[in-house]
């Protein structure tokens, strides 16, 4: 949903809620339900109510706070943020450096 053919990649935030082995992904007004699987290096997301297949996300970096994933497809990065306010802060910065 980043990814606009006219504007290229745009920042955005999504919530995910993990439980044992279902995710909730809320995006606006989007509800999506899914499944998830991971290891020490992959995570695997199945979305149920989406016309999406899997996601595989490859960790590249990660500390207390953040973990640097790469899909595994595209190679476009992601940044998973523990902290909501952390999360808006980093997105309104990237989008301060863009306009």
């Amino acid at each position: 949903g980043a990814i606009n053919s006219n504007e290229g990649v745009k920042p955005s935030i999504v919530n995910i809620s993990f439980k044992k082995s279902t995710a909730h992904f809320k995006q606006g007004s989007q509800d999506i339900q899914g499944q998830w699987d991971i290891n020490n290096e992959h995570l695997f997301l199945k979305l149920s109510n989406s016309n999406e297949g899997s996601i595989q996300l490859v960790k590249s970096l990660s500390d207390n706070h953040l973990v640097v994933v790469k899909d595994a497809n595209s190679m476009l990065p992601s940044l998973l943020v523990k902290d909501k306010a952390l999360a808006e802060f980093i997105i309104q910065y990237w989008r301060n450096l863009l306009e």
